[in-house]
């Protein structure tokens, strides 16, 4: 009803009197969802004796609910409605013989959290002894219970129904939370959310400050992506516990994927702050705060993340990554070194850092710093393949820089050499037999090309840059053998051919054009070796663009009508 009232008021032009009002309804329905009391059914007592017949009224709903407390934890379902179901259920066994699962029927059909039943007799001296059984419907566990009242002091009755009463089927709630807990995580385990959902609000029901079950709902509304509810649930128990760093780190991922960041942001510097006035600060903290800093191009802050993140651990291998990354993004490419030496310097095998490493040197104009540095490596150990593959990465990058074609080949010779260098201590890696025909392809040596193409893909077939090279010469090949039919087909058509000579010119330059379509078609078929060879996307996307080039190539050389 508050939702529709106001909604229409804002539909009106509302004043902010009235959006406040909309505010505070919220508020106070999120309240009620969280905190709803136990709903306790009191299916009755039966008298025993004439004399505790006459004492019924005293047990009867509107003295009970008079009894100080009773409603502050329940709302106490009794009388009529309770007749009712009891009818409607079939349950006419006498109180005093009812079984447990009887109760529960009728519990379960008043959504009942506890059930209680019994029987009142007399005992002499103007007492009443009143003995039942509680049921908990969550578990199914029952309890007894008895006690005696007077029948002449109201007092007395009170504070008896209080605490051998109310404040024990309280207790016994409390006791029972530790197996509706169990049973909500082996729901919430078994993704049965809404069963798990009401078994937590059992908990809060009987324990509203239960922290633990405040998480669990969090989780539980996060899993099926209702990240507001979520939210809802953690800020409730953080108000608790402020400094419970599960419920942070749960809190900053809810409103990461909200898109606040500046929240999540938030609350992970205070799990920094913490573990820091702690002195045991988490490295791992900085890094996520950094990482969503970068996300939002704030590049400052993220370095400054960072920063901490190092000044804890400097061989921080994810940190020095980041750091590289972020720097290298933007620019920066002398910190950028700086952090790139030292992953080299962790993992020599990380061809991406190297090539990063390679081109900053080429930014700052130090690549013959790069060129020496690989130069070193290998001397001081001459079975690093990593340090040959960087060393002949940098020749080539440096060659092309070059507008001089001699100094392009020179460099790129010594590539090659760096190259056959590595394939001396690593014969079976594929990765250097497609590197030297890559590079005797830069060379024009189209044999050495072939050859070392195929022999990669002997060595491993999953592999997709020898399948590339092979359709690049494959393709090559084809526009060659197209222009020289383009040429010819302009011979034949200038008149000065006549006789045999046109014959014969007429069938070279048919062979010509079905030459040039049969490399077309091979080009395509390593294109597509390729392809299959690769899971990257971003290199499936480049290699299904050169086979949309390559189709015109197969399109335009097709044999004709007569041909």
């Amino acid at each position: 009803m508050c939702y529709f009232f106001t909604g229409e008021i804002f539909k009106n032009g509302g004043t902010m009197y009235k959006k406040i009002l909309f505010i505070l309804c919220i508020i106070s329905m999120s309240f009620a969802f969280l905190y709803s009391k136990e709903r306790l059914v009191i299916l009755g007592f039966e008298h025993l004796d004439q004399d505790s017949r006459a004492f019924m009224p005293n047990l009867n709903e509107k003295n009970l609910k008079s009894v100080p407390t009773a409603t502050d934890n329940f709302v106490i379902v009794i009388g009529k409605e309770v007749e009712k179901i009891m009818k409607e259920k079939g349950v006419t066994t006498k109180l005093i013989n009812l079984h447990a699962d009887e109760a529960g029927i009728v519990g379960e059909a008043l959504n009942a959290t506890q059930v209680v039943w019994g029987t009142v007799g007399g005992v002499g001296n103007n007492m009443f002894r009143v003995s039942g059984t509680m049921r908990n419907q969550a578990s199914g566990t029952v309890a007894p219970f008895n006690f005696q009242l007077s029948k002449i002091d109201k007092n007395q009755r009170n504070e008896t129904l209080k605490t051998q009463l109310f404040d024990k089927l309280n207790e016994f709630s409390k006791g029972e939370i530790p197996q509706i807990y169990d049973m909500g995580m082996s729901q919430y385990n078994n993704r049965q959310y809404d069963a798990a959902e009401t078994s937590f609000k059992r908990i809060l029901s009987i324990e509203k400050n239960n922290v633990s079950a405040l998480m669990v709902l969090g989780r539980i509304q996060y899993d099926q992506r209702k990240f507001r509810d979520a939210v809802t649930y953690y800020n409730q128990a953080l108000d608790l516990e402020p400094d419970n760093e599960d419920l942070l780190r749960y809190i900053s991922v809810a409103y990461r994927e909200q898109g606040l960041i500046d929240q999540s942001i938030d609350a992970l510097e205070k799990i920094a702050d913490a573990r820091a006035n702690k002195g045991d600060p988490d490295i791992t903290i900085y890094y996520n705060i950094a990482l969503q800093y970068r996300d939002r191009a704030r590049i400052d802050e993220a370095i400054a993340a960072l920063d901490k993140m190092l000044a804890l651990d400097t061989d921080n291998e994810w940190g020095h990554r980041l750091y590289a990354e972020i720097t290298f993004d933007i620019g920066n490419f002398e910190k950028s070194i700086e952090h790139l030496e030292v992953i080299i310097e962790k993992t020599p095998d990380d061809h991406d850092a190297a090539s990063k490493l390679a081109r900053a040197y080429q930014r700052t104009g130090q690549l013959d710093r790069a060129i020496e540095k690989y130069q070193t490596n290998i001397r001081t150990n001459p079975n690093n393949i990593s340090a040959y593959l960087n060393l002949a990465s940098a020749y080539i990058t440096k060659g092309q820089e070059q507008y001089s074609v001699t100094e392009t080949n020179r460099l790129n010779r010594l590539a090659l050499q760096t190259y056959l260098d590595a394939q001396k201590v690593d014969s079976n890696n594929a990765g250097i037999d497609s590197n030297i025909a890559g590079t005797y392809l830069s060379l024009n040596d189209i044999s050495n090309a072939e050859r070392y193409a195929n022999t990669a893909i002997q060595k491993n077939s999953k592999f997709p840059d020898p399948h590339r090279i092979l359709a690049s010469i494959a393709q090559s090949k084809g526009i060659t053998k197209d222009t020289e039919f383009i040429e010819l087909t302009k011979l034949c058509d200038s008149g000065n051919l006549y006789g045999k000579e046109l014959d014969d010119t007429i069938v070279i330059r048919d062979r010509a054009k079905r030459d040039a379509h049969n490399f077309f078609r091979q080009a395509e078929k390593h294109f597509r070796d390729a392809i299959t060879a690769t899971d990257n996307d971003r290199v499936k996307t480049d290699i299904n663009n050169q086979i949309k080039q390559n189709s015109e190539f197969i399109e335009r050389t097709k044999p004709g009508l007569f041909e």
